[in-house]
């Protein structure tokens, strides 16, 4: 059974500014666990604006679809370069957003499509 009573608490260390010293006060869990992944959303936001691309539409669903195919985009970026440190390949041999996005946009495009073969002659 799931009860709101429950509320584990850390202690933790922080400055005091009075005393200039450190000293010990509890704090919820749940706004550690939230400090330690925040900085997970402030990078896909601005990986968001960074690597968007802008249309204009007066369809208020079609900003919504772009958006979640963006951030799409974002996060298969995000495990390619994972796999690529995991593989040990080169930093400079990684695709930047940009570049993702053209390979992506690329093999999307090519999709059921033949090979056009040079005609002899």
């Amino acid at each position: 059974m799931v009860t709101t009573n429950y509320k584990p608490v850390q202690k933790i260390k922080c400055w005091d500014k009075a005393t200039k010293t450190y000293i010990e006060v509890e704090r919820p869990f749940i706004v550690g666990t939230s400090n330690k992944f925040m900085g997970g959303v402030d990078l896909l936001d601005s990986f968001a604006a960074k690597y968007k691309f802008s249309i204009k539409s007066k369809q208020w669903y079609l900003y919504i679809f772009w958006h979640t195919t963006i951030l799409a985009v974002i996060y298969a970026w995000l495990l390619n370069k994972r796999d690529c440190k995991v593989l040990k390949i080169l930093p400079k041999e990684m695709l930047n957003g940009r570049q993702f996005q053209a390979e992506l946009a690329d093999s999307l495009i090519l999709v059921n499509t033949t090979p056009i073969k040079p005609k002899r002659g």
